[in-house]
């Protein structure tokens, strides 16, 4: 199982591939801000069920955004109770105020939709993903942040409701937003 963590203003975005399950019930994900004290479980996720195709998944953990040090393990649970568990991956937290790009309004009801750029960002060449919860790129688009953003705002307005992850990559950068289109 392959995993990293993201970081954005708002909490902690950890993402995990399966290449195969078999067997496999739940992902039980753990966080701790002290290693040398015990891990809390903050979420359990049930397996999308067995398959030979690669699987991912993601959750959003929005209360980590105020520590500067937090501590995330995946634990995968199979149906007789077996368990195998990620290392421990160390996230430092740069816990900075700029936003590349904020989506309003936030939860998205009307038919409109803002999409603001932040000045350092937008002659930036980046690359825009947005995911659905089950981690599933729904569109992608590259290209300056300014020549994109109108594109992304006409497809956003397309989705249907529910919860999304707004990717945007930048040499050496990246940024996820949560999004929630009512």
């Amino acid at each position: 199982m392959d995993y990293y963590v993201i970081e954005t203003s708002a909490g902690n975005l950890i993402n995990w591939q399966t290449a195969t399950e078999k067997d496999n019930n739940k992902y039980n994900v753990w966080r701790s801000f002290n290693p040398t004290k015990a891990f809390t479980k903050i979420v359990e996720i049930y397996s999308k069920g067995s398959g030979l195709n690669p699987t991912n998944y993601s959750f959003f953990d929005s209360l980590s955004y105020h520590q500067k040090l937090v501590y995330y393990r995946v634990v995968q649970v199979d149906f007789d109770g077996e368990t195998v568990s990620t290392s421990v991956i160390r996230l430092k937290r740069k816990m900075s105020k700029v936003d590349a790009f904020t989506v309003f309004p936030k939860p998205q009801r009307a038919e409109e939709i803002t999409f603001l750029l932040h000045p350092a960002w937008e002659k930036k060449q980046v690359f825009f993903d947005l995911k659905n919860n089950a981690g599933n790129t729904l569109f992608t688009e590259e290209g300056p942040l300014q020549d994109i953003a109108e594109v992304i705002s006409l497809k956003l307005a397309l989705i249907p409701a529910g919860m999304y992850f707004i990717y945007l990559h930048s040499t050496g950068v990246a940024k996820v937003i949560k999004w929630i289109k009512d």
